[in-house]
């Protein structure tokens, strides 16, 4: 070839690429939607170069397959929408599998080629197939062009379609975002319809939207709602005296300057009907703007329930006064009675009887104490507590009321801030008391050990006492059955209502008779599960 025509071949590609490169940048200023982009690209480049097949595929990371996104012809076969990366007849896929680029000026001289019979198939003479990658070489799809033509295909070339590939990869990392944004906006109006609560966004104090179980929960059309305020929804005063209006705002102006709200709140339905509600109000920045989401959630059958239960609790505590007043008067007159006796009657087995009753009355009167001790379990918040102090302060009072029992206390719990409240004490208390007033042994011995999870403090109190055989450790905290005291069905009250769980097993397993375990698992500290 003479330098004249090397010469006029190389301007002629120099006009071919820049003719190429201008159509590009004109079409990614017009063109917003990069699959629409991409279609153009493929037209431009099949104008400039005469390559008449063309296919942009993007890779699909969660079901390993390149989905096509833009093509251009398709000789007298359609283009497979979708093709798996992992198949070994598609070149494409192989290209993706090798982020290797193809260059075949002539497909049927490429010996390596003719097993994939996918180009023969459309007609394609001529190819090149590029993988187009992003950051740290992550596939992000492959391009391909194809022609029923040999031609040639210069090296000069590959410097242009090495650009081209650069390109492809910001129009497929927009198109992979767009679609990431799309299955976003498609997971949140799923959550946002199919929430059980009433979900509203609004700027400042104005609902701008809301879900259906807002219109649901408020008895009024959507409307209605949208343009509203939280307080035109409410009383005029808050059940502690205050202007709904004022306190919705201060509360409002707190979570617009990014503080996460969580608080209890009385609505008004569209008619007329007042219901409780809890409400969580937080910030969400979109663009340059300031979004509040407001979760309300109808709490009118929990707040009921819990009335009841107060009810319930008072009049317990009502009926548990009377008695234990009553019965502390009676135990009163017979443990007089039984003084007198003693004065009157000397004799052993007078004596043994009296002792008896004084015991008995003793037994009753701690019994009163006991449930007295957690007659206020109902209505006490719960609270983090550090485990370690409050375990030292109780063994030194069981040490100082039992001077014959030996207690060893090992294991940490490092982390040891738990769920519970004041009842904690006594929950501890009523487990190691009782392993030590059902122990006849002369050298009475308690291990209790401590240890953690990554979500639970586990402590365990171990005896050398008789043990509790198997059927027995079954209905121990079964109410009805009345095997455990007092003291251990409020200890498995208390236990409950932290949310933990307490269990019993032989201290040395398989031998009951060597002493029995106690297992109690508490919850450690987290936000949610404080009141």
């Amino acid at each position: 070839m003479s330098e004249e025509k090397r010469v006029a071949e190389h301007q002629d590609m120099f006009k071919q690429e820049r003719m190429a490169y201008q159509a590009i940048a004109e079409a990614a200023i017009e063109i917003d939607r990069p699959e629409v982009l991409l279609s153009r690209i493929l037209a431009t480049l099949s104008d400039i170069f005469h390559f008449n097949m063309g296919t942009v595929r993007i890779f699909n990371s969660e079901n390993n397959t390149l989905d096509l996104i833009a093509s251009i012809g398709t000789g007298e076969q359609e283009y497979t929408e979708s093709l798996d990366i992992s198949d070994e007849s598609m070149i494409v896929s192989e290209v993706a599998r090798t982020k290797t680029a193809i260059f075949a000026p002539n497909v049927e001289e490429e010996t390596k080629l003719q097993k994939y019979n996918s180009y023969l198939v459309i007609g394609a003479k001529s190819l090149i197939a590029l993988p187009v990658l992003g950051e740290n070489d992550n596939l992000l799809g492959v391009m391909s062009l194809a022609s029923p033509e040999p031609k040639q295909i210069p090296d000069e070339f590959s410097s242009f379609f090495d650009t081209l590939a650069k390109i492809l990869t910001t129009i497929l990392e927009r198109q992979r975002a767009k679609e990431a944004l799309r299955k976003s906006e498609i997971q949140y109006q799923m959550l946002f319809e199919k929430a059980n609560d009433a979900i509203f966004l609004m700027k400042f104090d104005q609902f701008i939207e809301c879900n259906s179980r807002a219109t649901d929960m408020f008895r009024c059309d959507r409307g209605k709602l949208l343009g509203g305020k939280p307080y035109d929804f409410s009383p005029e005063i808050q059940p502690d005296g205050r202007d709904s209006k004022e306190k919705a705002i201060e509360m409002i102006q707190q979570a617009h300057d990014g503080k996460s709200l969580y608080f209890e709140w009385q609505h008004m339905r569209c008619d007329g009907t007042i219901f409780d509600a809890e409400v969580g109000l937080n910030r969400i920045i979109l663009g340059e703007e300031i979004i509040l989401q407001a979760i309300v959630r109808d709490i009118s059958e929990r707040k009921k329930t819990e009335e009841k239960m107060k009810k319930i609790a008072e009049t317990a505590t009502l009926y548990l006064d009377v008695m234990g007043h009553d019965i502390r008067n009676q135990l009163q007159a017979i443990l007089m009675g039984s003084s007198l006796l003693r004065e009157l009657e000397r004799t052993g087995t007078a004596e043994r009887a009296l002792d008896m009753i004084d015991y008995a009355i003793e037994s009753c009167q701690s019994i009163i104490t006991n449930v007295h001790s957690t007659e206020g379990l109902l209505e006490s918040h719960l609270q983090e507590i550090d485990v370690t102090p409050i375990m030292e302060r109780i063994i030194e009072e069981v040490k100082a009321r039992h001077p014959d029992v030996k207690i060893e206390m090992k294991g940490e719990c490092d982390s040891s801030s738990i769920i519970g409240d004041q009842y904690f004490d006594y929950l501890l208390f009523s487990i190691i008391e009782n392993a030590v007033i059902h122990n006849p042994n002369r050298l009475k011995k308690i291990w209790i050990n401590k240890e953690e999870t990554d979500d639970q403090c586990i402590i365990s109190v171990s005896d050398n006492g008789p043990g509790i055989p198997d059927k027995r450790k079954e209905y121990l905290f079964d109410a009805t059955r009345r095997f455990g005291g007092v003291g251990l069905h409020q200890a498995y009250q208390i236990i409950q209502k932290y949310g933990g769980d307490i269990s019993i097993t032989d201290r040395i397993e398989g031998h009951p008779e060597k002493g029995v375990k106690f297992v109690v698992r508490i919850p450690k500290t987290k936000a949610s599960n404080i009141e």
